[in-house]
């Protein structure tokens, strides 16, 4: 008898879909991925921030001091809600 929901099972779907196995080994790498990107990143803003208390001799506070940056803290941002969208969706194929 076959397999009415093959997904479930790592095979791959009669559609030609691809198999819960292959999601998951491609979140993984997504994930491992957008990590490396965050900790690149997260390693520019806190150089950023060493360097603007040298400079100024007190921490980041306003708005405008992030300016020279801010592109960077949004694509920080974004990585993180990525990393955490990317997370779920890989526990959500684990129970399945």
């Amino acid at each position: 008898p076959r397999d009415p929901v093959p997904a479930l099972h790592g095979e791959a779907s009669p559609g030609g879909g691809t198999s819960v196995r292959e999601q998951i080994a491609v979140l993984e790498a997504r994930i491992t991925s957008l990590q490396s990107e965050k900790s690149g990143v997260r390693a520019r803003l806190q150089d950023f921030q060493e360097r603007f208390v040298v400079e100024h001799n007190r921490r980041i506070r306003f708005h405008r001091d992030i300016l020279p940056i801010e592109r960077e803290y949004r694509m920080y941002k974004q990585l993180k809600e990525e990393i955490m969208r990317a997370e779920a969706q890989l526990r959500d194929l684990q129970v399945e």
